[in-house]
């Protein structure tokens, strides 16, 4: 078990007993071990311009490597007269890291950081169809390589200028669900797609937690639209177009 600080920004902390886990907006995350005698140390040696908020929870840092049944998975579909000719499209993410500050005992309190690398994404492969629920043969691989090459072109993700997708919670708060053993948990935060276009976008998604045996299991899925973020979805000609919403979806498995 942690304890965590947040202060001004501009609070100066004159003792280096702590480890920054990430700034949100004007509050800075602190991160300090549950040892009395530190933190005694920690609090005299701080000058804090504002009051202190405490609270309490694991710190957890989970990737590909540490976590390799976690995914996350963007779909898209086609729309138009001939959309029925055009290809839905499953991208995942071979690089990725989300950092959670996670109390069981009181998940509305709990947060989220989830940030994806562009130049990562693997499009139209059979783990991707498979997640998706895709039943079509995936697509031959020139035309896969040709379609990814202009995702990450400037038209789309431009992803020489957005290295990273990104996902900040704000806020969370448990909502009524009637599965059993399962807690749904409405998070709001911010959804980072094209920095270069436009600012981070206020959005709020449902996430399902499941505590197993051994792990504790999180699904969340959200659907924007690629225009609220200054994205123009593809065009063939207008017949063939891909739609502008998207669903973004992720399973994230934390070891216990």
């Amino acid at each position: 078990m942690k304890y965590l600080f947040r202060i001004a920004k501009d609070s100066v902390i004159s003792r280096s007993r702590v480890r920054s886990v990430f700034s949100k907006g004007e509050t800075r995350v602190i991160l300090v071990e549950k040892n009395p005698v530190r933190l005694l140390g920690f609090l005299l040696g701080t000058v804090c311009l504002c009051a202190w908020q405490v609270t309490y929870g694991q710190f957890y840092q989970l990737n590909q490597l540490n976590s390799p049944e976690s995914h996350f998975l963007i779909t898209t579909d086609t729309a138009g007269l001939l959309g029925f000719a055009g290809h839905r499209h499953a991208i995942l993410a071979a690089e990725w890291e989300a950092e959670l500050i996670l109390d069981p005992e009181n998940l509305a309190g709990s947060s989220i950081r989830i940030s994806v690398q562009t130049d990562s994404l693997i499009l139209d492969s059979e783990r991707a169809y498979r997640l998706a629920g895709f039943t079509k043969k995936i697509p031959p691989e020139e035309a896969r390589l040709a379609t990814l090459e202009r995702i990450r072109g400037p038209d789309i993700l431009n992803v020489t200028q957005n290295p990273t997708l990104r996902f900040v919670s704000a806020d969370a708060e448990i909502m009524p669900t009637e599965e059993k053993g399962i807690t749904a948990v409405m998070i709001a935060g911010d959804l980072q797609l094209r920095g270069d276009l436009s600012p981070a976008v206020p959005v709020e998604l449902t996430v399902l937690v499941e505590r197993r045996i051994d792990r504790i299991v999180f699904d969340g899925a959200i659907e924007v639209l690629q225009s609220d973020f200054g994205i123009q979805p593809f065009s063939l000609a207008g017949v063939v177009r891909v739609k502008d919403q998207i669903r973004l979806t992720w399973h994230l498995e934390l070891p216990l």
